[in-house]
This record gives structure tokens, sequence and C-alpha cells, in this order.
């Protein structure tokens, strides 16, 4: 980030102590409230760097892949059931 997060924080101490000392004014306290506001959605708002797949661990690499014993069966029971609907002619579904 260009702004430094102590930056930001400083600002806010110095926008909240200007609120505190407005505490009479209810409109000029609102607005430095206001600035508080803004200033912590910098960091707030701010885009949290993406993962690469070089800091993947290998839980996460299996859990995207997922077994592949598991996807080698599945696919092989749903070729078989095809293979059995192709088998039986005399379906109440054939058009």
């Amino acid at each position: 980030m260009a702004i430094e997060y102590e930056n930001i924080i400083q600002k806010m101490i110095t926008e909240l102590q200007h609120a505190k000392t407005e505490q009479h004014n209810y409109a000029k306290m609102k607005r430095h409230i206001a600035k508080v506001h803004v200033l912590s959605e910098l960091i707030l708002d701010e885009e949290l760097p993406e993962k690469s797949a070089d800091n993947m661990t290998s839980q996460e690499i299996k859990a995207m892949i997922g077994n592949n014993k598991n996807n080698m069966n599945n696919q092989q029971l749903g070729k078989s059931s095809l293979d059995a609907d192709q088998e039986d002619p005399g379906s109440i579904f054939d058009f």
C-alpha cells in the first residue's frame, strides 16, 4: 500500500481528538467521525495479496484436486450406467 498504516492511524487519532473537542457541536463532531470512518475503510477495503500456487500446502492441493481413486471410480460407474442404458432398447422413455 502506498500509504503506511501508521500514517492512516495517526490521522484517525487526530480526527478523533477533533471530534472529542467538538462534542458540543453535533454536526462538526459527526463530520470528524465520518473522516475516521473513511480512513478506516482505506485499511479494511485493501485487497489482500492472492495466494500463489507456490505457497499452497499439499493439503490445499489435495482438497482442490480430490482423491484420484474416487474420481476414477465415479467415472467408471457413470460409464457402466451409460452402457446399461444403451443395451436396453425396450425402455419406455425411448422416442
